[in-house]
């Protein structure tokens, strides 16, 4: 008779792959991003991929949130379709055109950013009342963490430290969306 992991260990080696994934992903993206000559770029899109990677490596285990499987997706494909057209908005960029054209070129993201944040907001409405609470925590967690990064930030500049442009803001909000959800879930485990 085979024994079962238990649930405990079958959740950090979960853990333990996505970040591992997300490392890896991190040192492609970096190596991409210096190819490319934006490093930031890199990190960002490299953090995905790497997410992304161990989300598949390790889909079987449980990682405290079970997903439909075509929310996930969903997910997945709408994030890439966002990451493509501003990457693809940003190249463009780089071009001689006239500021109008530019102006819709760069708004352009914005379609596929809003199926991203839909698929998000469905993805959460499809978990169960305690999953959702978890959810709740983990983004009031991460606005807290955006906000202070924010404020800090927007301070330092009134004493001249050079300022970042407002790309990089949901970034942020992501990672403390992800510490967050990392918090609340060792809080209820």
């Amino acid at each position: 008779m085979k024994n079962k992991p238990d649930k405990q260990s079958s959740q950090g080696d979960a853990r333990r792959g996505l970040l591992t994934g997300m490392a890896i992903g991190m040192a492609l993206g970096a190596a991409i991003g210096l190819i490319l000559g934006d490093i930031s770029w890199g990190f960002i899109v490299g953090m995905l991929i790497g997410a992304a990677v161990g989300y598949w490596r390790y889909r079987d285990t449980p990682i405290g949130m079970r997903y439909p499987p075509h929310l996930v997706r969903q997910l997945i494909i709408s994030g890439i379709f966002y990451l493509l057209s501003l990457i693809g908005a940003l190249y463009l960029l780089e071009n001689d055109l006239d500021q109008s054209v530019q102006i819709i070129i760069m708004l352009v993201p914005a379609i596929p950013g809003l199926w991203f944040f839909i698929s998000i907001g469905r993805s959460i409405a499809s978990l169960d009342e305690l999953q959702r609470r978890i959810q709740l925590e983990a983004i009031a967690i991460g606005f807290g963490i955006s906000g202070m990064v924010a404020l800090t930030y927007g301070l330092l500049g009134m004493v001249g430290v050079p300022q970042a442009g407002w790309i990089y803001v949901p970034v942020v909000m992501v990672f403390g969306w992800f510490l967050g959800k990392m918090w609340t879930l060792w809080r209820y485990r």
